[in-house]
């Protein structure tokens, strides 16, 4: 059976079905693959002669580069490592079932048995978006996770798919007359704390790929800032930085830039008002809300 097609006007009104974009054929069960890296280029692979991407090794070359300053591994035994790459028809899923789960560093500490590689365009961001928070969502669900791990065939893999074939989820929102008048209003309306986590954040990761004689110049800001701020907040950025070497993540889109979780558009409109911190309930990052560019 091929890939369900979109009906007219179904993407315009946030429903994404899956089986668009993931088919049969780019599926592959059993992958050997020793480490992170090594499970990226195999599943990517997978994308080589689809149609889909001219120039794969380019294309890998960018998801690896992404995964290395930012872990894809969003928890429960799953990583969907993703780039942007020019010269793509659009967008291409490639999946990945390992026989031994691996380390992705993933914000839960769990090792990864289910990867999905996604490439897409500067002009197919928006069906990107739409397309990675329902997979998302998908993933979340306990018993879909434990179908396809115990898949025989990729076809049974594909049927999981098929069974919520129709998510729902919400493009990012056009925007309204108002839009400008909401983003002056929310620039420079970040807690006092975040602008301070924001600031410490880049100065700990400064230090880190500095010289010694660097490292301890820098050492005193970062000594100044974390005391003015909060000590149970200092403790959840001291153990997310441990875990990830990442704290505080941008809002886009309604969307954890952190773990690629879809918010809750309530939750999501209370972090707009910039009044409080707030973390990302998938991953427990700091949220601050990035407005949309005019």
């Amino acid at each position: 059976m091929g890939p369900t097609k979109v009906a007219e006007g179904e993407e315009e009104k946030g429903i994404m079905r899956l089986t668009e974009y993931i088919v049969k054929k780019r599926i592959k069960l059993s992958l050997n693959a020793k480490d992170k890296n090594t499970a990226i280029r195999q599943v990517a692979e997978l994308l080589g002669g689809s149609g889909i991407v001219k120039d794969l090794p380019t294309a890998v070359a960018r998801v690896l580069e992404r995964e290395s300053y930012e872990s894809c591994g969003i928890g429960h035994g799953v990583a969907i490592p993703h780039a942007r790459c020019s010269g793509l028809k659009n967008l291409g899923c490639a999946i990945g079932r390992l026989k031994k789960p691996v380390d992705f560093l993933s914000f839960d500490g769990e090792p990864v048995s289910l990867v999905f590689v996604i490439l897409y365009s500067t002009e197919t961001t928006a069906k990107y978006l739409l397309f990675i928070s329902s997979l998302t969502r998908m993933l979340q669900k306990e018993e879909v996770r434990l179908k396809l791990l115990h898949a025989k065939t990729p076809a049974d893999f594909y049927s999981v798919f098929e069974e919520a074939d129709v998510e729902s989820g919400e493009l990012p929102p056009k925007k309204p007359a108002r839009r400008r008048k909401a983003k002056a209003a929310s620039a420079g309306q970040e807690p006092p704390e975040m602008l301070l986590l924001i600031r410490l954040q880049r100065l700990e990761t400064l230090k880190q790929g500095v010289s010694k004689k660097k490292a301890g110049a820098i050492q005193p800001q970062i000594d100044n800032l974390r005391a003015c701020i909060n000590s149970d907040t200092l403790r959840h950025f001291d153990m997310l930085m441990k875990r990830s070497k990442l704290a505080v993540v941008a809002v886009e889109g309604a969307m954890c830039q952190g773990c690629n979780m879809k918010l809750h558009s309530a939750f999501a409109q209370e972090l707009r008002k910039g009044d409080k911190l707030a973390a990302c309930p998938s991953c427990k990052r700091f949220l601050f809300f990035v407005g949309e560019k005019e």
